[in-house]
């Protein structure tokens, strides 16, 4: 008997709840115990007490109350409901029903399953890649942990980024992104090694550089304006002024405009203005 035919037999043992699912034209029932989903997650109990009323006032002993939860599938259910039973096999975080966790403990509100999950990334963010198309993409996990508000989870996913390619922390990967994540990926950029931009980074057309000002300078060319993170007067490393709001940074100017070094430290963002 495999698990997933385990677990139901656990949940329909003195059920007194007909889950009703309805994905993709797909339609299924699950039997269950509220008791369980009330405990488990927060968006269930509510749904469960706004149809207390209704269903018993039209339902007689002997049925069931039924429970409908659009956009989740009996299977994507089972997956999750793996973590709210007390079965054996113990049940485990995998690459592979990873995704599923996620999506379902978040729209749930299942603060058990996702902590499971969030173990899961710490232990593994080593395996984690910069390939789109690799199951291991570390923004692809970096979105789906931040969305369910996974901060420690995120944190690994950054840290793991930020140590295959720095350069890699530009918009088009980070949009969606709630604002504490972006800036917690900048922090570790800055802290790594001087950064240098010619846009903000909130810009899809800036391009990133790592190394001295001087070589940042001759990198952009004469006569541009560029942005440092993670510099000081001089070039050095440092904390930068940056706007937390738009991720801006120090402008200096491309050929040593400024000062020495190439850097110039600023009390506004350029783009908003606002003191940092």
């Amino acid at each position: 008997m495999d698990s997933f035919s385990t677990l139901q037999q656990t949940m329909g043992t003195k059920a007194d709840i007909d889950l009703v699912f309805d994905k993709d034209g797909t339609q299924d029932t699950l039997m269950s115990h509220s008791s369980i989903l009330q405990l488990s997650s927060q968006v269930l109990a509510h749904a469960l007490e706004l149809h207390s009323a209704s269903s018993s006032s039209s339902s007689s002993s002997s049925t069931l109350r039924q429970l409908p939860l659009p956009g989740t599938s009996k299977a994507d259910f089972l997956t999750v409901a793996q973590f709210l039973y007390p079965i054996a096999p113990l049940p485990k975080v995998s690459w592979d029903n990873l995704e599923v966790l996620l999506v379902e403990g978040r729209k749930w509100d299942m603060q058990v399953v996702l902590a499971h999950v969030a173990e899961f990334l710490q232990a593994n963010a080593s395996s984690l890649d910069l390939s789109p198309t690799s199951p291991h993409y570390a923004f692809k996990w970096l979105q789906l942990a931040d969305a369910a508000g996974l901060s420690d989870a995120c944190k690994a996913c950054a840290d793991r980024i930020v140590a295959l390619d720095r350069s890699s922390c530009v918009s088009s990967n980070t949009q969606g992104l709630s604002p504490q994540t972006p800036t917690y990926l900048l922090d570790k950029c800055a802290t790594s090694a001087p950064l240098y931009t010619n846009g903000c980074l909130g810009s899809s057309s800036s391009t990133a550089f790592y190394g001295t000002a001087a070589a940042a300078s001759a990198y952009f060319g004469a006569g541009q304006d560029i942005y440092g993170i993670g510099v000081a007067a001089g070039g050095g490393g440092g904390t930068y002024p940056a706007c937390l709001g738009c991720y801006s940074c120090a402008p200096i100017r491309a050929g040593g405009r400024y000062t020495p070094g190439g850097v110039r430290l600023v009390r506004t963002c350029h783009e908003c203005g606002r003191e940092v």
